[in-house]
């Protein structure tokens, strides 16, 4: 990218001394670019300072960084440097006092190599309300406290609410990136990344204990601890000339998790002999392989070919662990390991032409193959640590192949009209499936006219139908599905969509647009499963600048999502339904103004957001009432002021402030033991009201 714009800003300053030779005026000889990032030496910007923020909140937090509420300090910069020989060299950093934060660095010499390192980490913050009694979190193995009474329902727990501790689910990723690119010649590029990246923490994960029949079964919530480990390392070497360009590359990936399984005391009791532990599996170690090919060719002055190779190769050989912990029910698996291989092939290939000035043509053919050659076995498993399997089970390599091809045309009507057609088609292939395989046909159109010079109007429409072999049900699949249900992803449907959007600039300071868009789904030919889906939404945004100095713009959408689905409690025919119905409202508005011969810089942004989701469930075998409404509500208003004290400096102050409430029934009111059967986490909704206070310097030089 930066090779791109010193060649863009070499053509520029070509231009202009061309311009000088011929009349123009000279550039004066003491003229010097003071800003420009380009310019030979070093130049840059650095931001500090402090922030405040006043709630410390998982929700808001999430993805930011914040780590909490209190101070924490402001970090931004970029530096380069650029040599008049064309070496160079750039350090950026974001988000320094921050635990969401990156800083990388890039240099080298144009055309000839560079080489780079970028670190980032980002912090996943999903719970701070969970309760457990467990101790060890964040460990493979959770034991309960020694006072600990174990009962048949959690109401007999008596020591349960003094043992309850709070507990932290939230992850930290790590990166490292290592990379370095190599010109020998103007038409070859060697280039090579390494990447080390680490995620730790803890997540919810749900743990049965007790069986085979279900008023013996028992449930627990439990914090999963994350290492997980994960390296690649990529390699290619390119080949650029004048008509054709390729590439050969290799990309190889490896992950380990060093948890291979999570070990629990069973808080129950009356689960059966054998069952005071209980374990399951985490994430398996696994690497997987790919080598590809990725080249095109000009055919002609106007025709080109590109295509792209790929083959894959996925391994997994962890060790099994024992059916179970139950030293009373210990039984051998049929082979130390899955054994897992899967195999991909993936090809494409694009042809683009522009045979007349007013058309042009485009198409493509695709094959992806996944193949799973893992070996097949049957084992005698146990049921949640408490009993034999009543029926093995035997493993089934899912293997799908699928075939896609499209094509195009656009065509200039007018100046100021073109349209667009086209047609898609689809296959996909299915082992071990309810359907065998699955045809889609889809046909579009595209219309793009501006009957004004202010006014712009863009138009789309597409229908797909989309058919599948007969329904049969899979017989290993144990307990049986019912013959009437149809998965929605492989069931019949048409589907029909359409788009419309207008821009119009009343005047040269304003711009309104409004768009709409429309989708149907219909499932006609399904008993059971999903049977209808239909989709509208329309957005209106509008920008205007009243005056020099002052900028508005505002904009509001609405979305709302509908279902319909089948199903039978009686393993039969329909004897009950669902309807869902989402509705999403975003508005939002902006003013900025400059003032002092633009030094100063005053702005303000708002955007509230509402959901609301609806279920209404309809059965004929007794009387039932719509489920509570899901809902979110957020408000945010930012505030901030840019005063420049000189050309090199800025202060900067910013004020946000954000509310957010939601209702979500699932866990709203559920204690950790309010399921008879079920030892949860206790968790609630979240519900903030956070205050930011940012103020900091700006440097340039």
């Amino acid at each position: 990218m930066i090779r791109a714009r010193i060649f863009i800003l070499g053509l520029l300053i070509t231009g202009v001394a061309a311009a000088s030779d011929e009349g123009s005026d000279p550039i004066p000889s003491n003229w010097k670019c003071k800003y420009c990032p380009y310019e030979v030496g070093v130049t840059g910007e650095i931001e500090v300072g402090a922030g405040y923020v006043s709630e410390d909140d998982f929700k808001f937090d999430e993805y930011r960084g914040f780590d909490g509420d209190g101070l924490y300090a402001v970090g931004n910069g970029e530096i380069r440097y650029q040599g008049e020989d064309g070496e160079y060299w750039n350090i950026t950093a974001d988000n320094l006092g921050l635990r969401s934060r990156s800083i990388s660095f890039e240099g080298g010499k144009q055309g000839r190599y560079d080489v780079s390192i970028d670190y980032d980490q980002i912090q996943h913050r999903q719970r701070d309300n969970a309760l457990t009694p467990y101790l060890g979190v964040g460990h493979d193995f959770l034991p309960l406290p020694s006072s600990w009474v174990p009962a048949n329902v959690t109401s007999g727990m008596t020591s349960l609410p003094q043992t309850l501790q709070s507990i932290k689910l939230e992850t930290d990723r790590k990166r490292v990136t290592l990379g370095a690119n190599y010109l020998p010649s103007e038409k070859w590029k060697f280039a090579t990344q390494y990447r080390h990246e680490t995620k730790q923490g803890k997540r919810a994960s749900g743990a049965a204990i007790g069986g085979p029949l279900f008023f013996l079964s028992r449930a627990a919530i439990l914090p999963e601890p994350i290492e997980h480990e994960t390296q690649s390392v990529d390699l290619s070497l390119a080949y650029l000339g004048k008509k054709g360009q390729m590439e050969l590359g290799y990309n190889g990936s490896f992950f380990n998790e060093d948890n291979k399984n999570l070990t629990w005391q069973n808080a129950f009791s009356g689960t059966g002999a054998g069952t005071e532990f209980g374990s399951l599996g985490l994430s398996p170690d696994n690497q997987a392989h790919q080598l590809r090919l990725v080249a095109g060719y000009q055919l002609m002055e106007k025709t080109r070919a590109s295509g792209q190779l790929t083959l894959g190769r996925m391994l997994q050989d962890e060790s099994f662990l024992p059916y179970t912990v139950n030293p009373g029910l210990q039984r051998l698996t049929p082979k130390k390991s899955a054994d897992a291989q899967v195999d991909t092939v993936a090809a494409q290939l694009r042809v683009t032409s522009n045979p007349m000035p007013k058309l042009r043509l485009n198409g493509s053919v695709a094959y992806s193959d996944r193949d799973n050659s893992t070996n097949r076995a049957t084992y005698d498993y146990v049921v949640a640590d408490a009993a034999n399997a009543l029926t093995p089970r035997t493993n089934m390599p899912y293997s799908f192949t699928r075939w896609n091809g499209k094509v195009n045309g656009r065509y200039r009507l007018a100046k100021h009209a073109r349209m667009s057609l086209g047609v898609d088609y689809d296959k996909h292939e299915r082992s071990h499936q309810q359907i065998n395989d699955t045809r889609e046909h889809r046909i579009w159109g595209e219309l793009n006219v501006q009957p004004h010079d202010r006014v712009d109007v863009e138009l789309k429409y597409s229908h797909a139908d989309r058919d599948a072999s007969s329904y049969k049900p899979v017989l290993e699949v144990q307990p049986p599905q019912n013959a009437l249900l149809r998965k929605y992803n492989m069931a019949d449907r048409k589907r029909d969509q359409l788009y419309a959007e207008v821009s119009w600039a009343p005047h040269e300071l304003v711009n309104i647009s409004l768009s709409g868009e429309f989708a149907d789904d219909d499932y006609t030919d399904s008993t059971l499963g999903l049977t209808e889906g239909r989709e509208h939404s329309y957005t209106i945004n509008a920008f205007a600048t009243p005056m020099e100095d002052i900028s508005l713009n505002g904009f509001f959408s609405h979305e709302r999502i509908k279902s319909r689905q089948a199903g039978s409690q009686a393993f039969s025919t329909q004897d009950w339904g669902a309807k869902n119905k989402d509705r999403f409202y975003t508005v939002g508005a902006g003013i900025k103004r400059t003032l002092m011969e633009d030094r100063l810089s005053l702005g303000m942004d708002y955007v509230f957001s509402r959901s609301v989701g609806e279920i209404d469930v309809d059965s004929s075998a007794a009387a039932t009432l719509p489920f509570p409404d899901l809902k979110t509500r957020r408000h945010s208003v930012q505030l901030y002021g840019d005063y420049q004290t000189s050309d090199e400096m800025s202060f900067r102050l910013e004020y946000l402030y954000e509310r957010y409430r939601e209702d979500d029934w699932p866990i709203d009111g559920v204690a950790v033991d309010t399921i008879p059967t079920v030892l949860s986490l206790g968790e609630e909704s979240f519900s903030y009201t956070a205050h930011v206070i940012t103020t900091s310097v700006q440097y340039r030089f």
